[in-house]
C-alpha cells in the first residue's frame, strides 16, 4: 500500500511540474511577449525551454518583436521626411497630409524654398510598399534637395536627372510617379510629370480643370525628355496633388472612389484654407470606405500663392 501511494504522489508530482515547466511558464511567457508588443517594449525577448514545439515559438515572437523594433524606427524617420508644417515663400504655400496603410509607406511630398523667393515642390508615389518603399523615398528627398540647391532650376531637369539615378541605383526592381513644380512670386508656373495623376486646378467660379502632362514614371526609359508646362498662377487659384490611393479607395459594395467621386467633392466643397480643404477630402474618403480598410497610402496636398493661408 506504502509503495502504490509513493508511486501515485511521484506521478502527481510529475504531472504537476510538467504541468508548471510545458505549459504555465512558457504560457506566462507568450504572454509577457504579447503584452511587450502592445506596450511598445521592442527590446523584450521571450524565452523558453521545455524541449518540444514550444521552444518554436519565443524565436517567432523574438523576431516579430525586432521586426516592430525596426518598424517603428523607419516610421520616426519617415515622417521626418515630410515637412512639418506648410512651406511658405515669397510665391505661396504648399500644404500636405498623408496616411499611411503600413508603419511605413512609399507616399511622399515634399517642399523647399529656392532662389529669389521661388517655392519648389515635389508629389510622389513609390511602387509597392514598406521599408524598401520608405528607402526610396529617402532616396528621392535627398536627390530633390540636391538638385533644388545645385541646379538644375528647371522642373522637367530636376526629373531627368532623378529618373536616371533611379534607373542606375534601382535599375526595374522600383518606380515612382512623381511631379515637381516650381512657382515665382509673380505667379508663373513651371511644372514638369513623371507619370503621376493629373493634378486639379481649383478656381473660384471656373470648372474644375486638371494639368495633364503624359509621361512615364521615374526609373523608366522614356523616348523623350520630361517637359515643362508653363501657366500663370491666379492669385486666386489652387492645385490640388493626391496620390491614387484615393482614387482606388472602395466602399463596401466595392465602388472606388474615383475620379468621379474626387472631382464631385471638390467642386462641392465651399472656399477654404487649404488645411481644410485636405481634412474634408480625408473626411470624405473615410465616409465612402466606411469599415473597409484602404488599401494604399493616401495622400493630398494644396499649392496656393497665398502666403501663410493654411489655418
Amino acid at each position: 500500500m506504502g509503495s502504490g501511494l509513493l508511486l501515485v504522489f511521484l506521478l502527481v508530482g510529475t504531472i504537476g511540474w510538467r504541468l508548471r515547466e510545458g505549459v504555465w511558464r512558457p504560457t506566462r511567457a507568450l504572454l509577457a511577449g504579447v503584452q511587450a508588443m502592445a506596450t511598445r517594449a521592442f527590446d523584450h525577448r521571450i524565452t523558453v525551454a521545455t524541449g518540444d514545439e514550444w521552444d518554436d515559438l519565443p524565436a517567432a515572437f523574438n523576431q516579430t518583436l525586432a521586426t516592430m523594433e525596426e518598424l517603428e524606427v523607419a516610421s520616426v524617420i519617415q515622417a521626418r521626411l515630410f515637412p512639418a508644417g506648410p512651406v511658405t515663400t515669397p510665391a505661396g504655400t504648399f500644404l500636405g497630409r498623408s496616411r499611411t496603410t503600413q508603419e511605413v509607406g512609399g507616399d511622399y511630398f515634399d517642399a523647399l524654398p529656392g532662389p529669389d523667393g521661388t517655392l519648389f515642390f515635389l508629389m510622389g508615389d513609390v511602387t509597392g510598399h514598406g521599408v524598401s518603399a520608405a528607402l526610396v523615398v529617402a532616396m528621392a528627398k535627398s536627390a530633390f534637395g540636391y538638385l533644388v540647391r545645385t541646379g538644375p532650376p528647371s522642373p522637367a531637369a530636376i526629373l531627368d536627372r532623378m529618373s536616371a539615378l533611379f534607373r542606375e541605383q534601382l535599375g526595374r526592381t522600383l518606380a515612382m510617379t512623381c511631379q515637381i513644380g516650381c512657382l515665382h512670386p509673380d505667379g508663373t508656373l513651371r511644372f514638369a510629370n513623371a507619370g503621376h495623376l493629373f493634378p486639379f486646378l481649383l478656381q473660384p467660379g471656373q470648372p474644375i480643370r486638371r494639368l495633364e502632362q503624359p509621361s512615364v514614371p521615374l526609373g523608366m526609359r522614356a523616348r523623350r525628355p520630361y517637359v515643362d508646362l508653363v501657366i500663370d498662377l491666379p492669385s486666386d487659384a489652387r492645385l490640388l496633388f493626391c496620390t491614387d490611393g484615393i482614387i482606388e479607395a472602395t466602399d463596401p459594395a466595392g465602388k472606388m472612389f474615383g475620379f468621379t467621386g474626387l472631382t464631385a467633392l471638390l467642386a462641392a466643397l465651399p472656399p477654404a484654407p487649404p488645411a481644410a480643404t485636405i481634412e474634408a477630402v480625408f473626411a470624405a474618403l473615410a465616409a465612402h470606405t466606411r469599415e473597409v480598410p484602404w488599401a494604399d497610402d493616401v495622400t493630398v496636398a494644396i499649392l496656393c500663392r497665398s502666403a501663410g493661408e493654411t489655418a
